[in-house]
């Protein structure tokens, strides 16, 4: 997970468990998706000749909405003419596990036949499809399950006509995880920064490059033609940004970080697709031959006010209800005093995630993802430590969670917790989780409504304990302290078009609960008061 890389492994070389995951087993198949799609468009069509087998020709066909893409690599005949290839009309389904292709087959593996949808890649495992050709208009029908039990059923409709692309070592990109526009130079030229992904993940490669200004700042293209590397600092229409650092123009491999210093790249057009190709050299001398097919979408100036830098700056835990352990009485009890919890949360658009710290009024620090159209915090301690905590010869990692104080059961196996932010970036709101779990002392199933949010500490992964001195808030907001917003930074703290735009839940919307069937049942079994607690260390 990207927590271990950013920032290592020595945190968890303290802990001596495997993290709980005991809903694994009872996840229900039955969940998983069932996509039904009309393909109009194709933004890929291109014959590899004999590719793997000497007796058939390669052929590859990729079909997008806004929203899903299906790639489809498979064997038809062998072509004597490769500037006319056509895969003949049939049944196509998988090629044997050996690895064979030979007509008449669709080909799989990760990089092969397989579909996406919401950013998840769903691999094919099995399922067949249908070519059909009338008057020049290609027809393809099918259904596939997905090694997970995912379904898609589809059917395609459009004029095709297969390019010849010779095997090469040649980079395909096929994701855009970034694009934005900018005018910079006083509103005289249009930069536009743009991310590309592979479908293995292994490359990445980002570039900064001008044009002249869009006419539609809020739907921003880059004029067809050639982009040449330009003189470092210079902001001119017609080149990219050489780099020395990620912010720049790089890709990434294997290998490392490679800021590119020299190169050309084309973009040109055709119908709604974008097609990029290049060749980019990088200063350890390093070469990129790459090429992306595609829709690009850059998000408009108005993305300025974007999801990392808005979200950056000092917040305070504020709710209606909280759970506090009374030192007198020795007992928890509701509507206790409210304590100060206020801390910092900073945006890392490189990394996509915040991170938190000082919140629980003590020296702590927690990752939360940024997706979409939410935030979510892990629960799980070996992803997500917040601090450990000493007391006598028993060592506790704290991590963050909800839990239901009635029950004595907390949201654990890793789930997440997830929170929405109001238009005005002023404030995040807890979603509270409700669902059933197995009792372990009855066996018997019973609801549980997980809404106050707090930390928790866990001696061994299976076992957790609370502590006195850290209260629980009823599903809480952070409130963001007044004045203390970070500078907006362009390119530097940024992520994508959806997370600007789509805001979950706006100041006036009910927030209604994540809903689980089951989830893990993991229970309380002590707790220690602040006198037992002889150390606290931070973790990151």
């Amino acid at each position: 997970m990207k927590i271990f890389k950013i920032f290592g492994m020595s945190v968890f070389a303290l802990l001596a468990w495997g993290a709980c995951s005991d809903d694994d087993d009872s996840k229900n198949k039955s969940d998983l998706p069932v996509f039904n799609v009309t393909f109009e468009q194709a933004s890929v069509a291109f014959y590899q000749g004999d590719r793997y087998n000497a007796g058939s020709g390669n052929y590859v066909i990729r079909m997008q909405t806004d929203d899903i893409m299906l790639q489809l690599d498979f064997e038809s005949s062998l072509s004597e003419d490769v500037n006319a290839a056509f895969p003949e009309a049939g049944n196509y389904s998988p090629a044997a596990p050996t690895g064979s292709h030979t007509a008449g087959h669709y080909n799989l593996g990760g990089n092969a036949t397989y579909w996406t949808a919401e950013g998840i890649k769903y691999l094919v495992k099995s399922g067949d499809f249908t070519i059909a050709v009338k008057e020049n208009i290609c027809h393809v029908t099918g259904e596939f399950l997905s090694e997970e039990g995912a379904v898609l059923q589809f059917s395609f409709q459009a004029a095709l006509q297969f390019r010849y692309q010779a095997v090469s070592d040649k980079i395909g990109f096929t994701f855009v995880s970034d694009a934005r526009y900018q005018t910079v130079q006083d509103g005289e030229i249009g930069a536009y920064r743009l991310e590309l992904t592979d479908d293995s993940k292994e490359y990445i490669l980002g570039l900064v490059f001008f044009d002249q200004l869009a006419a539609d700042s809020q739907q921003p293209l880059p004029a067809a033609g050639n982009y040449a590397a330009g003189e470092k600092g210079a902001t001119v229409a017609g080149t990219f940004r050489p780099g020395d650092a990620e912010t720049l123009s790089y890709w990434k491999d294997k290998e490392g970080l490679h800021p590119i210093v020299s190169g050309t790249f084309s973009v040109a057009y055709e119908n709604v697709f974008v097609q990029l190709k290049g060749t980019l050299t990088s200063e350890d001398g390093k070469t990129l031959n790459f090429g992306y097919q595609g829709k690009l979408d850059f998000s408009g100036e108005e993305a300025s006010y974007n999801l990392y830098t808005n979200l950056s700056g000092t917040w305070q835990i504020q709710a209606i209800d909280w759970l506090v352990y009374n030192k007198d009485s020795k007992a928890w009890e509701f509507s206790g005093a409210a304590p100060d919890y206020t801390g910092k949360l900073m945006g890392d658009n490189k990394n996509r995630l915040f991170y938190g710290s000082g919140f629980w009024d003590m020296y702590c620090g927690f990752l939360m993802d940024a997706k979409s159209d939410k935030l979510v915090i892990s629960t799980d301690p070996t992803e997500n430590p917040v601090a450990m905590v000493t007391a006598g010869l028993k060592q506790y990692v704290l991590f963050i969670t909800l839990y239901d104080p009635h029950t004595g059961y907390l949201l654990s196996a890793g789930k997440e917790i997830e929170l929405s932010w109001t238009e005005d970036y002023g404030k995040l709101t807890v979603k509270g989780v409700k669902g059933q779990v197995t009792d372990s002392e009855t066996g018997d199933l019973i609801d549980v409504n997980y809404e106050y949010m707090g930390v928790i500490g866990t001696a061994n992964g299976s076992s957790y304990t609370l502590f006195s001195n850290w209260s629980f808030a009823y599903l809480p907001t952070l409130e963001k302290v007044e004045g203390q917003s970070e500078a907006s930074q362009p390119f530097a703290f940024e992520k994508n078009k959806e997370a600007f735009y789509a805001i979950r839940n706006s100041s006036e919307n009910k927030i209604l609960p994540v809903q689980f069937d089951t989830l893990g049942a993991a229970k309380i079994s002590e707790i220690l008061t602040a006198d037992e607690i002889e150390r606290i260390t931070f973790l990151r």
